[in-house]
């Protein structure tokens, strides 16, 4: 439903861009992007804000092998991801 209302939100729009905050392991984002994708939103950029994206952070390594994932699981459908901390 959420994907479904945010295609119609984006029609028409050639490009979208999503962000969000918090993401840890991204099991949420890429259920998200996922579906909106199938529902036909053109997603070009994802941003992911994490503070355990920090090399110094606690779970560093976890956190950016999921990164790694998540980056070349959307790559070769156009999707650019950004990691912030």
């Amino acid at each position: 439903v959420v994907a479904q209302r945010l295609g119609e939100v984006a029609a028409g729009r050639a490009e979208v861009a999503y962000a969000s905050l918090g993401c840890g392991l991204l099991r949420f984002d890429f259920a998200l992007l996922e579906s909106l994708l199938a529902a036909g939103v053109p997603v070009t950029a994802v941003h992911l804000v994490d503070a355990q994206y920090d090399a110094d952070g606690p779970g560093h390594q976890h956190h950016r092998a999921a990164l790694a994932q998540f980056a070349a699981w959307f790559a070769d459908r156009g999707v650019e991801g950004y990691a912030h901390t």
